[in-house]
């Protein structure tokens, strides 16, 4: 419990301490982290669809992989009309 009560002061003494300018930086860049692991999330980069099957040669057996990426990406800022 002394160790909570500890990390607690040292908690409210750094943000007293804190000065307006790293306040905002530290909001701006959550605020950022969390708008890029939206995008991420709700907007994937690539397609990938991956195949595989076995085939017979000469009583040997094979694996015959096939693998297609398309490229989904939306650009950050990207206009909707049409060329």
């Amino acid at each position: 419990m002394e160790y909570l009560t500890r990390a607690a002061c040292y908690l409210m003494q750094a943000w007293a301490a804190m000065d307006l300018k790293t306040l905002i930086v530290l909001i701006g860049a959550t605020w950022a982290f969390y708008k890029f692991l939206q995008r991420g999330e709700l907007h994937p980069l690539v397609d990938l669809k991956i195949s595989g099957e076995f085939i017979r040669i000469d009583q040997r057996e094979f694996i015959l992989c096939s693998m297609e990426i398309e490229n989904v990406h939306l650009p950050l800022y990207g206009s909707n009309t049409a060329a």
